[in-house]
């Protein structure tokens, strides 16, 4: 795996990210400096928002800025405490995610269709053209490194009960809903039998599958984390 990044939209008083297969987190935006906490590497920052949802950094958190949003990056990288296959405690282990590569229950696109079907899925998740344009720009270069290979695009995405495992937020005071999107994806070699059509891909209800509450999304008061990973 090469690692992991967040974009966070939304602000509380309080955002506190703890994670736990870490080491260190590799960037952190607004700058501050992370702490060792029982062994995990604990990143807090203070913010207030804006009307017009601007995050002002308050004093805690070092120089005061104005930003978009928040961003931490880490590398997954083993502190012991993970087995490298998932358990019951620890579904999802970004060390070893599982990414299914062929078979029936694979779900695989070529580019040219990964990316209008990723933007889509975005949508019905309540993000935002500025939050869904974010994210796929961010990405795309690993995307066209995988079209360029001569690879379809194998993903998933990761239920945020599975994830608030292994990268624990907690959020002062906590929001009425908080959506974490994480998605895997990797290259995966083009296959003509057995693969999930467009139309199949289409129909899977993505919001019961990762645990948002889509209604709740589109009140006042959420909190949206924007994550992905390549897996090599």
């Amino acid at each position: 795996m090469e690692d992991t990044r967040t974009l966070v939209s939304y602000s509380v008083k309080n955002n506190d990210f703890i994670v736990s297969v870490s080491k260190a987190f590799s960037t952190l935006y607004p700058i501050i400096e992370p702490a060792i906490v029982s062994g995990r590497c604990r990143a807090k920052w203070q913010v207030s928002v804006c009307p017009d949802g601007t995050l002002e950094t308050l004093g805690a958190s070092g120089t005061k800025l104005e930003c978009s949003y928040l961003f931490w990056e880490a590398e997954a990288i083993a502190d012991g405490c993970i087995a490298p296959e998932a358990s019951s405690d620890y579904p999802f282990n970004p060390q070893s995610p599982l990414l299914c590569l062929n078979g029936p229950v694979a779900l695989i696109l070529s580019f040219d269709d990964f990316l209008p079907y990723l933007d889509k899925v975005l949508q019905t998740l309540t993000l935002t053209p500025a939050m869904r344009t974010e994210f796929i720009v961010y990405w795309l270069p690993k995307f066209m490194r995988i079209r360029d290979r001569g690879q379809d695009i194998a993903f998933d995405f990761v239920p945020q009960s599975n994830f608030q495992k292994v990268a624990h937020l907690e959020i002062e005071p906590w929001p009425d809903t908080v959506a974490r999107v994480f998605l895997i994806f990797g290259g995966a070699s083009k296959q003509t039998l057995g693969q999930k059509t467009l139309t199949e891909l289409e129909a899977i209800d993505w919001s019961a599958r990762i645990g948002i509450d889509v209604a709740g999304m589109k009140d006042q008061g959420t909190f949206e984390l924007l994550n992905g990973v390549e897996w090599k």
